[in-house]
């Protein structure tokens, strides 16, 4: 099930209840409908949102299994600017939210994974690798999780270690 929520819309929480599906938050509208679409078979709900404001007050209101942020050009900064927002909140629920990032680049790769994501991708992105990505944060247990982070995160530091001057 698809739902497009607007940053104009209200985000009411659902009381404690289950985790909803997957909020995908990004900045171009139409792709955002094709990951929603991508991601649909997971049988998982999936929520698309415009603005990190917005997917971050979502995912507070009622914690999410994966938040997926996706923006592009000089808005990759919104990205992280997102994950504090995220670790921000009180709710340890919502603080543990698995991640994933959508990037133009390796760019901010090293502090998104510094940051707490789960995985990061590189537009473009094909749809098995997208899918493959939301699938592996919503199956992992906690350990897993923990090895595919430090993993992903001395990945993101050889990288920086080879170009150090794609700061």
């Amino acid at each position: 099930m698809l739902r497009r929520s607007r940053s104009s819309e209200s985000h009411a929480g659902a009381g404690g209840g289950a985790r909803a599906g997957v909020v995908v938050a990004g900045d171009d509208p139409d792709a955002l409908e094709l990951m929603g679409r991508l991601l649909a078979p997971l049988g998982e709900e999936v929520s698309l949102i415009g603005d990190t404001a917005s997917a971050v007050g979502a995912v507070a209101a009622r914690p999410c299994k994966v938040l997926v942020l996706a923006f592009s050009g000089p808005a990759q900064r919104t990205n992280l600017s997102a994950l504090e927002a995220l670790h921000r909140q009180s709710d340890p629920t919502v603080v543990s939210t698995p991640v994933v990032v959508v990037a133009d680049d390796e760019h901010h790769a090293l502090d998104a994974w510094q940051a707490g994501i789960d995985d990061h991708l590189v537009r473009p992105v094909h749809a098995h690798d997208l899918v493959g990505a939301v699938q592996g944060a919503l199956e992992r247990t906690e350990a897993q999780r923990a090895d595919h982070r430090r993993q992903g995160l001395n990945r993101a530091r050889a990288a920086a270690l080879a170009d150090p001057d794609d700061d």
